[in-house]
């Protein structure tokens, strides 16, 4: 048997033992794939280079494997929490492939044989040249996978060709990050290091890799230009009281268990024109915020925190000196029914309703999607026991997808202000 043969059918032995190497053509797992293959390979005394791709080329291979990456990540499912992320990055860069991205093959002779090559629309093996044609940028690459096995460090051996085209022969070896966020996850190990004690035993350091989203939701009654770590005004004198923070959630009802005064806006909200810095106007605006690392506070810095999903974005370096919201919905709870369980509190059932704007949706709940447009959300919380968690299974949660038409006549009942600033609503709405 052939070498070319040999490796072709070990790849599909590895397809057949890694079904996440086939799964949407193995996207985020060519690094991992190719090492397996390499793994394998060293067994029966084959021996392979790991060859790293960056930079798709403007020419005829480089749009031909843009285009059909392209129409893979169109029909990702946003449930999915990492395919859901690259679907995400793509619609935000105007549904095109950021040129962050890369690709990793095995390249045996001048043969590279790539297990995950179905993402671009390429057979499982193919000449050199056609990989040099695609990438402008061509490494010989050592890669230790990070846990998530999605992201990977890497060190460059040799370079193949730069970006410019350029010949380069590199002496020894060069360290370089394979992933953008690694010196993030450095600044902000150091900020944690210098965090009281309470904090470092008490909070789990999270990036939006290991959380699947890129993004977090915030909730405000008026959403400000951009967010500021601070101590919260609202917090329980139980909570911690020494970093300062954004509290924000995965989820947007996480967000509204985490509020906790929802119920006291719907009842004694101030009017729209009030003085007071907070105007309620019938709801809440829903914000996304960047993010790469953050911190999860366990129950003993905040008591709910297990049951609202509370994360904390921090101030770590230069580029979080300021988080910039960007506005996706609004949400506005329109009734709320109470039933008297004999018990120091009552059941209520809520009825919400949530406009989404962004294209890929966002989180109700750790396990319910809303995608893009409006919703009637529907749930029930018995005597007061709210986890974000335990929602859709005990709490009789049912989300309808309705019409903007029906969404409007509630709102205008509910929420007629949510849309207006202070200085444009009319003197009859001025109550």
């Amino acid at each position: 048997m052939n070498p070319n043969t040999t490796i072709t059918n070990l790849i599909g032995k590895i397809k057949l033992q890694y079904p996440e190497f086939v799964d949407k053509s193995g996207l985020g797992y060519c690094a991992n794939a190719s090492m397996v293959l390499q793994q394998e390979l060293k067994k029966i005394n084959i021996e392979g280079k790991l060859l790293y791709g960056k930079y798709l080329k403007d020419n005829k291979e480089g749009n031909t494997a843009k285009a059909h990456f392209s129409n893979l990540i169109k029909h990702f499912p946003v449930e999915n929490a990492f395919h859901g992320r690259v679907k995400s990055h793509f619609v935000k860069n105007g549904n095109k492939i950021s040129d962050k991205g890369g690709h990793v093959a095995l390249l045996v002779g001048d043969t590279l044989y790539d297990v995950t090559s179905a993402q671009f629309g390429l057979p499982i093996s193919y000449n050199l040249d056609r990989f040099l044609d695609m990438w402008a940028d061509v490494h010989v690459v050592d890669i230790t996978m990070k846990p998530e096995r999605t992201a990977w460090n890497q060190k460059v051996l040799y370079t193949y060709q730069t970006k410019e085209k350029d010949t380069v022969s590199m002496e020894g070896l060069v360290d370089i990050i394979g992933n953008v966020d690694e010196q993030d996850r450095i600044d902000f190990n150091k900020w944690f290091s210098i965090q009281s004690k309470q904090v470092q035993a008490n909070c789990k350091i999270v990036s939006s890799d290991e959380l699947g989203q890129d993004y977090m939701l915030h909730i405000d009654k008026n959403t400000p230009v951009r967010f500021i770590c601070a101590m919260p005004r609202s917090a329980a004198h139980t909570e911690n009281n020494t970093t300062a923070r954004i509290t924000v959630a995965p989820t947007l009802l996480g967000c509204l268990f985490g509020y906790a005064r929802y119920e006291y806006d719907f009842r004694y909200g101030l009017p729209a024109v009030s003085k007071e810095k907070d105007k309620y106007r019938g709801g809440y605006e829903v914000c996304e915020l960047p993010f790469k690392h953050c911190l999860q506070p366990n129950s003993k810095l905040v008591y709910d925190s297990e049951y609202t999903g509370e994360h904390w974005l921090v101030t770590y370096n230069k580029p979080t000196l300021h988080y910039t919201p960007v506005k996706i919905g609004k949400a506005f709870i329109y009734k709320m029914d109470y039933k008297s369980t004999g018990k120091s509190e009552p059941t209520t059932t809520y009825e919400m309703y949530v406009e989404v704007h962004k294209e890929d949706g966002i989180k109700l709940t750790p396990t319910t999607h809303l995608n893009k447009g409006f919703h009637k959300v529907v749930f029930t919380i018995v005597e007061d026991s709210v986890n974000v968690n335990k929602v859709d299974k005990e709490n009789d949660l049912t989300v309808t997808e309705i019409s903007s038409g029906e969404y409007n006549s509630v709102k205008q009942l509910s929420a007629a202000m949510l849309s207006m600033e202070s200085n444009s609503i009319p003197k009859y709405l001025k109550w």
